[in-house]
């Protein structure tokens, strides 16, 4: 059987409607994840007008110390926070009240990422966030076809345009939560065991 990367979406707080100026981005400080554009999407969007935007970055990994220089001298140093990996416990509770969920892996077809499943995209839509994506990618697809994000070419400035037009539509950003919250039920995890099990009781009563 084939299980996704899911989590109990009970395991997650779960807001409907929301309205802030903050962002997040989960996952491995590395080029594969693209994070060397996230304070450049940061300062564009700064730029253009969300003077109170913030962005918090959990994980680490080995672009960390690139992303400090980037950020103070973007003059970023108060719009994003570098928290370094967290336990589930730590996030659980807080991560629907982020605005929207990045996603922002580079994409190339040689990349094995084409063949896997994306976490910080399960995570994202059980706590109703809004995702946007790079465009390309099998899962990409599945945000944009669901309408629960935005999947956009690689890069700063298209990731900032979709991140603005959900900065600065609530009825859009609200919309695409609701559906984020109803879509990822059909990814909890529980529910896919029980499917499992289900199936494999039933085979064996044959």
């Amino acid at each position: 059987f084939w299980i996704p990367a899911s989590i109990p979406t009970d395991s997650l707080k779960r807001n409907a409607s929301v309205v802030s100026s903050k962002l997040v981005f989960i996952g491995t400080l590395n080029s594969k994840n693209g994070v060397y554009i996230l304070p450049k999407i940061v300062r564009y969007l700064k730029d253009h007008g969300v003077v109170n935007i913030g962005l918090d970055i959990m994980g680490d990994g080995p672009d960390r110390k690139m992303l400090e220089g980037q950020i103070k001298e973007l003059d970023l140093t108060k719009n994003i926070r570098l928290f370094g990996n967290l336990r589930f416990e730590e996030f659980a509770d807080k991560l629907t009240y982020y605005q929207a969920g990045i996603v922002s892996y580079e994409f190339s077809e040689d990349n094995l990422l084409q063949t896997t499943d994306s976490m910080k995209q399960r995570l994202y839509a059980a706590a109703g966030l809004p995702i946007v994506i790079t465009k390309g990618f099998d899962f990409s697809s599945e945000v944009e076809k669901n309408a629960i994000g935005i999947s956009v070419p690689f890069g700063v400035e298209s990731f900032a345009k979709a991140l603005l037009k959900l900065l600065t539509d609530t009825i859009l950003a609200n919309k695409m939560r609701k559906t984020a919250l109803l879509y990822s039920k059909k990814y909890d995890l529980h529910t896919f065991y029980q499917r499992a099990f289900a199936k494999i009781l039933e085979d064996k009563k044959l």
